[in-house]
Formats: C-alpha cells, structure tokens, sequence
C-alpha cells in the first residue's frame, strides 16, 4: 500500500498567482503543483510516490522550463531549468515519476492514456489528484480510471484538489472534490443493486457516511433504512418467503418502509441528496413486497423481481415454492401452506405425481389409485379428499410446463447434475414466468369446478373401500396346509381375519426384466381385489420384491413365514430314525 500523488502537467503559460488550502499561509507560485505540494509537505503529508502526466508538449515547456509571455507586449522569456521537474528534483528526489501520455484526440490515444493512467496505479494505494492543470479533457479521463481501478485494484481515493483560479481575485482556493468520489461510489452502489438486486453497497456507504459526521444521531435513521433495505434483499437473493422468519421478505419489507418514513422526518435528510435519492429509487423497487400478502402473492411478486433481474435461480425456485403455495392456499387454507407435512406430503406428493404421470401418458385413474393407497391418504380423509380434489382439478388446465420449471429449477440447484431438456434461458424465464401467472389465474377463474366433499368421497369410495378382514396368503402353499400355530399367528396380525390363497406365479428362470414387472403387476391386482388389510409373501425373489414394494406404498402391511428346523426320532426295526421337520414359528415384517 503506497500513498501516491498523481497530477497531469498542462501547456498553458500559466499565471502566478497565491494558492491556499485551508488555514494555511497561501504560497504563490505559477504552477498548482508546486504550491499544493508544498502545502501538503507543510502539513506533514508525505508521498511514497509522486506522478506527473506528461504529454510532449507539456514536456517542452512547463516541465523542464517554462515560457512567460508579455500580456502587454507579447513578448516570451524562457525560463531555463526553472519547470516542474527541477522543484520535484530539489524537494522530493528518487519519490517523483515523469509519465508520458498522448493528448487523447482520437479513440486510440484514448485507450492509450487509459492503460498509461491505470497502469501506474498499483494494489491498494492511497491517491491524491489534483487535476487543476490537465491538459484539454486529460483530468476528465482520471474519473473513468478511479472507478476502473477501484473495484480491479482497490485502490482509494483520499483528495481531489482544484486551484480554482480566477483572474485578478487572489489568494486561489485549492478545493477538495473528493464529492466526486463519493458519487461515483453511489453510481455504482445504485448500478450494483438496479442490476442484481444486492444493496450491500449501498449499507457499506451508509455505514461509511454514518461513521464520519459528528451527530450520529441524525444520521441514525438512515442506517436503519441501510440495514432493513439490506436484510430484505438478502432475504430476497436467499429465498426467505417464509413470514415467520425474523427477517423474511415481507417482514424485512415492512420494518424498511417503516423506518424510511421516519427518515424522511430528520432534519438533514434533505442534506444527503446523494443517500436520499438512490434510497427513493430503492425503496419504490421493492415497495410491494410490504403489507399483508398471501404466500403466493408474495411468491409472484419476488419471481418477477427476480425475472427482471436475470436472477435465475431465485426466480425458478420462487415459481415453483409459489405454485405449492398458492395449491396450499385453494385445497387448505392459507395457514396450510405453512404446514410442512400439508405442503410436502400432500400438495407436492399429489402435483408432482401428477405431473410425471401425465407426462409418461399413463393411466391417470391408476396414478390417483396408488397416490390414495399412501399411508398419509389411507389414514387421513381430509388429505385423502384433497388429492382427489387436485387431481380432478389439475385435469382441467394446462400444466405440462410445471415439469420443466422443477426440471430446471432442480438442474440449477444440483449443479447441472440432473438432466433437463429445457434450455436455460431468459425467454424461456419469461414464459415459465407467463405460464405460472395462467395457471394461478386460471385455478383462480374455476374455484366454483372445484369438486365438493360429498362428490370426492364418492370418488375415494369407488377406488378405495374400507379394508376388509381379509389376510391374502401369496404363496405357493395354500393354507390348507397351514398348522394351526400359523393361522392363529395370521390372526393376532388382522383379528377374525378370513385368508384367502393367491398362489404365486411360475416364473421362468429365463424371464428379462420387462417380464417380472408383468407378472407383479397381474399379481398385485389379483391381491388388491380382496382389499387385504395384510399379505403374506413369499416366492421368486424379483416378483417378491417388485409385489411387497407396491403393497407397502399403498399401506398395506406385508410379512414372510419363518421357520424352525426341529430334529424328530422315530423308533424303527432297524433301530432310531432322524428326521428334520420345519415348524412354523412366526411372521416377520418386511422393513
């Protein structure tokens, strides 16, 4: 980290005149360098470097001499060894630079003086300018340059000086527009957050301007609105929708809007036009994300904010969390959406089953029939009513797209791990974001379609009827040969049950795959027609587990025979006989 003077030497015939800079006794001087440099050496100032911008006509006359012309009679005397380079050499020798720099007429010298400028700043200095003297439109040239090398080298900005000279008025006032920093530090900080939503550097200004007044107090207000305008975006690019959450969107939105009306009440606000200004801006950008709002309102407000930020990610995980929501909404209450075992178990289990088997063109009736054969809507009416209401309802709208929203959202947010055939893009954002407003709307159009409760429990009577007493016996023994140790074990399992044979099928040692899968599923639907409220399993090992699998989705519990090997003797004419008898002995459940 160095602390670097740097200035541009200009051509003019500068006149000579008593520069001051503060309290300090003026110095008078034709050059502003001379002058500043010496003020600030007074002052105990020093420069581990010290650069001069120095084109080639600068360099023939105010650097290594200077000319002075007569204003009366025209005539020039040249001062030899009397220019910049001789003060620097006298006063700060080994410490000073002579950079050379085009006079930027054209693009190319431009470009060129660009690289010279920037090139000469090094990784963390410390700057001073002073662009009194620069010639034509050099000294604008070091603003596009700061801002460059402060985000690529971090570099800092500690004074821009400006002798601000006018003829006959003396002493000349060196100013300090070091204010031209700091817009340019809100410039970006209000670039920053309009393009990507982040106001970290908005609260980093906030925070650097609260720390340098005297009467913080003032200024409290203002850091407050920083912070809460912070937290919100931050929970916005994290995705905190939830309202419970202490610093939520809708709860971040709030304490913003809150605290910036009590901003407006401070006496300097009007002071920071810089703050105030860019924090208006912000505040008009994210104001509806405050008030009461359902979930998926809330939800479609932050994708399109996030749409409109190419915030891809955000904006396809806030689309699909707000269409479970807004399900949550219609088929529950709104309080339901907060529900994790609703949301998950229920509403996402139902959609995404649908979707899959909507879009693999299976039989939809089936697909609803295992989806209520789950425990949690076996067990539970309400939720088993909800899933029929949803299915029916989702048959009457368009909902292909939802497939490829979680497709994509699950592609972003596994690394690009899991396949997708949708292009991530931002047309295909804005239509995925188009197709979630229809969906909502059109869900919202058809309440009055919604299936009542009378007419979905007619449905759910028809796919599913009460369990009966019944314990299938899938095997290739029928119970006729059961001991009566077994048939008791069978009733401790479903009380008073009545057991019904399905024999296993054969099952030829040459069958592929695709053949295994027909033979369980016939045989899945011969034990279903019973309604069995337990099955007893045992055969081909592929059949076996493909059967058990499909039974134990549906919530229909399934066990195995277990046997003891007891040695038997029997007296003979040839003497003691042993044999090995299998004794049933219990049930064990598949887990």
């Amino acid at each position: 980290m160095s602390k670097v003077f740097m200035t541009v030497v200009g051509t003019s015939n500068y006149n000579e005149t008593a520069y001051k800079l503060g309290d300090a006794e003026p110095i008078t001087n034709r050059f502003v360098q001379k002058s500043l440099l010496t003020l600030l050496k007074n002052k105990g100032e020093e420069f581990d470097k010290i650069i001069f911008f120095i084109t080639n006509e600068a360099k023939e006359g105010n650097w290594k001499r200077y000319y002075r012309k007569n204003k009366y009679t025209g005539k020039e005397t040249i001062y030899e060894n009397e220019g910049l380079e001789a003060f620097l050499e006298e006063n700060f020798p080994g410490k000073y630079m002579a950079v050379p720099i085009s006079t930027a007429e054209n693009e190319e010298g431009i470009l060129s003086l660009f690289n010279n400028m920037y090139d000469s700043m090094t990784e963390g200095d410390e700057i001073t300018l002073d662009v009194t003297h620069g010639f034509r439109s050099i000294s604008f040239l070091f603003f596009p340059v700061i801002s460059y090398a402060k985000e690529l080298k971090k570099i800092k900005i500690d004074h821009i000086y400006y002798g601000n000279y006018i003829e006959d008025k003396t002493p000349t006032e060196i100013v300090d527009l070091k204010k031209y920093d700091e817009i340019l530090d809100w410039s970006n900080a209000a670039h920053n957050f309009i393009a990507s939503g982040n106001a970290s550097e908005i609260k980093e200004l906030s925070d650097k301007r609260y720390n340098i007044i005297d009467n913080k107090k003032e200024f409290s207000e203002a850091n407050t609105v920083s912070k809460w305008l912070l937290n919100l975006t931050n929970a916005l690019l994290t995705c905190k929708g939830a309202n419970e959450q202490s610093e939520s969107i809708a709860v971040s939105a709030k304490k913003l809007i809150d605290s910036s009306e009590n901003l407006k009440k401070s006496p300097r606000y009007k002071e920071y036009v810089l703050y105030h200004k860019l924090i208006e801006h912000a505040i008009e950008s994210v104001r509806g994300f405050s008030g009461v709002k359902s979930h998926y309102e809330l939800g479609l407000q932050a994708a399109e904010w996030y749409k409109n930020r190419n915030l891809v990610q955000q904006a396809y995980t806030a689309m699909r969390e707000t269409i479970i929501s807004f399900l949550c909404s219609v088929f529950g209450n709104e309080e339901n959406a907060d529900n994790k075992d609703f949301r998950l178990d229920v509403v996402t289990d139902v959609l995404n089953t649908y979707v899959k088997e909507k879009s693999k063109k299976h039989d939809m009736d089936k697909a609803l029939k295992n989806l209520l054969y789950k425990p949690v809507f076996s067990e539970n009416i309400n939720y088993r009513l909800v899933c029929i209401k949803m299915f029916d309802m989702l048959e009457k709208i368009d909902c292909d797209f939802i497939r490829q929203l979680t497709d994509t959202r699950n592609k972003i947010n596994h690394f690009g791990m899991n396949k997708n055939t949708v292009t991530i893009s931002k047309d295909n954002l804005e239509r995925h974001y188009e197709d979630t407003k229809k969906f909502i709307e059109k869900i919202n159009a058809g309440k009055n379609e919604i299936l009542t409760d009378e007419q979905a429990m007619k449905i759910a009577d028809q796919m599913i009827p009460d369990k009966t007493n019944v314990f299938v016996n899938f095997s290739n023994h029928s119970v006729v040969n059961w001991s009566e140790e077994q048939k008791n074990a069978a009733a401790e399992i479903v009380p008073g049950c009545k057991i019904a044979d399905v024999p296993f099928p054969q099952v030829n040692g040459s069958a592929d795959e695709d053949e295994i899968q027909r033979i369980a599923e016939k045989s899945i639907q011969e034990i279903l027609s019973y309604n069995p409220s337990a099955v007893m399993c045992q055969g081909e090992f592929g059949v076996c587990w493909k059967v058990v699998s499909a039974l134990q989705k549906m919530g229909i519990k399934v066990v195995y025979s277990c046997s003891e090997r007891k040695a038997v003797e029997k007296q003979t004419e040839n003497g003691v006989e042993k044999t090995s008898v299998f004794c049933f002995a219990r049930f064990r459940e598949f887990r």
